[in-house]
């Protein structure tokens, strides 16, 4: 358990410069002194990204420490459960997400039986890990069925939620009841379950504050720099329209919010990342824009243009990942690449999502398999970025030849070693429009908990059980998850070398190029294991699937082989890294553990579901 410090309350460096603008929407009239709120972020054992909780809890405690409110985030571990840690709390906060969610509504239950004034409140507002459940089209429908199933659950607040939040905060403190008043809340009152008519507020990024950060001061290293990587946001929303994405269509709801993007000032937001260089010392940011480049066009290139002008004329040295459309990529010459790299943009995350032509057609992809395929060997061939692709091997149109089209495309783009480009499966969102057409075509499977993605069979049964078997190898096989974490990890140090931040390690540069050679092949070597695997399920599938067989194939080529290669790739990283050391050139700057999620980690979600590990 691990919580933040009482003096994170006394600190306004987040908000300080947002409470004296006036006619900030977020100022209440009277602060709220005595109003006392815990936010609670679970974490499972193995969990990779134990400490990074949602932004969403950053922004609320701002804005309730901005009213003189006070704000504890407490990050638990789901077998942990101490009476004490709830009390004395006016409002407890809740982030669902479809991997916890189980764990979460049996936390409420426990801390309703024990506490039974307590007043237990969800919300999501912004998305973490992709995830916004109350953010979705029928997210008030949804929110009304859940506060029914779940008597412990007081209050859901639907889509963004930081007017409706201190709107709440205030409400409560003051001792009235008038939730009717607040935007976009579903809330009891005289035992029935009730929904406001306000629609959401959308967020006003000119008065919103920066995010608390309530962890950071405890991670100083002695070199003078801060470990943790930070989310950090300029936008919400997406202009791309892919039928399976919540992004484009989260809150936008009856006379609220009408534009499926909306952003921060550009020089506003890099403020918020020298406030965290110069204070925090951090290096490593991660941008969760859905698409940097947003707004579309001329625009949003121009807007990226601006991102880096701000960062190299403040003289800020980091290290930088961001969102970015295959498309965007076509549109960049290479001195603007160039430029991005000159600014610390390290990691580009480019959502390729299919080497199928009929698939992509389906999620309504702007992209095709042909720019996919161009764009990421450019960039490959570019060098000094990480590529770091966003592709799903399953969804319900898939049929089982497509799986070997599929591996041929990933191979050929040599993208076949990230187990996760192999494994995952589509996930589909209540509510969304990709939901809507498995709807129609009868391949969603009918699901009476509504509070996880949406089930769903393949349109060729075999597919099933390809799937199914893959998908278990990150718990059979321990070290595929750990490799997948590994590999992600030396593919970033290669990036980072070419980052300035790193020019002393430029000298070493023999060193380096012995590593990258190395690690070039071991993710053939990867790819190839991971390639054959299930290239060999696929033609055990097209026969009569035996689970004896499939055991079979993993014992042979999985369960020695993989964790051989991560050995072997461990070991080149640290000699590297104690190479450079040696040579007294500091390696603080170059590696970061890679984050991932629950669902990549510890579920199974073949056929859309969530089997939990």
């Amino acid at each position: 358990m691990i919580s933040s410090r009482s003096d994170c309350n006394e600190s306004d460096i987040f908000w300080k410069s947002f409470s004296t603008k006036p006619c900030n929407p977020y100022m209440l009239n009277s602060s709220i002194d005595d109003f006392k709120c815990l936010f609670i972020h679970l974490s499972k054992g193995r969990d990779f990204s134990m400490y990074d909780y949602p932004i969403a809890y950053g922004y609320m405690a701002s804005l309730l420490r901005m009213n003189h409110g006070k704000a504890k985030i407490l990050i638990l571990d789901v077998d942990e459960f101490n009476k004490d840690s709830f009390v004395g709390y006016d409002l407890i906060c809740f982030f669902p997400m479809v991997a916890m969610i189980y764990e979460m509504l049996s936390l409420t239950r426990k801390i309703k039986a024990s506490l039974p004034d307590s007043k237990i409140c969800f919300f999501n507002s912004e998305q973490h890990q992709h995830e916004m459940f109350f953010c979705l089209p029928k997210a008030r429908e949804f929110a009304q069925i859940i506060m029914q199933q779940n008597p412990s659950i007081d209050i859901i607040l639907v889509g963004e939620a930081e007017k409706a939040f201190i709107l709440l905060c205030e409400s409560i403190a003051k001792k009235s009841k008038r939730f009717a008043e607040i935007p976009s809340i579903v809330y009891r009152e005289n035992g029935n379950i009730m929904s406001s008519e306000k629609p959401i507020e959308p967020v006003n990024f000119e008065y919103l504050p920066f995010p608390s950060r309530d962890f950071l001061e405890n991670e100083y290293l002695p070199q003078g720099h801060s470990l943790p990587s930070v989310r950090i946001q300029s936008s919400r929303g997406c202009i791309s329209k892919c039928l399976y994405c919540v992004e484009s269509s989260s809150n936008i709801d009856r006379d609220g919010r009408k534009t499926a993007w909306l952003g921060r000032d550009i020089k506003k937001f890099v403020d918020e990342i020298e406030l965290l260089f110069s204070r925090f010392k951090i290096i490593f940011f991660n941008v969760i824009d859905s698409s940097f480049e947003d707004p579309v066009g001329k625009n949003g290139i121009e807007r990226m243009a601006q991102f880096c002008d701000e960062i190299l004329k403040r003289k800020i040295t980091a290290s930088f990942k961001i969102h970015v459309r295959v498309e965007t990529i076509s549109k960049l010459d290479d001195n603007y690449l160039e430029m991005l790299k000159s600014a610390g943009v390290d990691i580009l995350v480019i959502g390729v999502e299919s080497g199928v032509e009929r698939e992509l057609r389906s999620y309504k992809k702007r992209t095709t398999v042909q720019m996919n395929i161009d764009n990421i060997k450019r960039l490959d061939k570019f060098e000094k970025f990480f590529p770091l692709m966003g592709h799903m091997m399953f969804s319900p149109y898939l049929e089982l030849e497509d799986i070997l089209k599929k591996v041929e495309f990933l191979t050929k783009i040599n993208r076949g070693w990230d187990y996760l480009n192999m494994s995952n499966n589509l996930l589909v969102y209540p509510g969304t429009a990709y939901h809507s057409m498995i709807l129609k075509d009868g391949l969603a499977i009918e699901c009476e908990y509504l509070f996880s993605t949406v089930p769903y069979r393949y349109i060729d049964d075999r597919v099933k059980n390809v799937a199914n078997e893959i998908g278990n190898l990150k718990i059979r096989c321990s070290e595929v998850a750990g490799l997948y974490v590994l590999l992600h990890d030396v593919k970033n140090i290669e990036a980072r070398y070419y980052n300035k931040i790193n020019r002393h390690l430029w000298e070493n540069k023999d060193s380096f190029e012995l590593y990258k050679s190395a690690i070039n092949n071991i993710l053939n070597r990867a790819q190839s294991v991971y390639s054959k695997y299930l290239v060999d399920l696929v033609e055990l599938a097209k026969c009569s699937w035996s689970t004896k067989k499939a055991d079979e194939i993993f014992k042979e080529q999985i369960s020695d082989t993989i964790p051989k290669i991560y050995s072997i790739t461990r070991n080149i990283k640290n000699n590297f890294i104690e190479d450079c050391e040696s040579k007294g050139l500091s390696t603080k700057k170059l590696s970061l553990k890679t984050w991932m999620s629950l669902i990549n980690s510890q579920v199974n979600t073949s056929g859309g579901s969530m089997q939990c590990l």
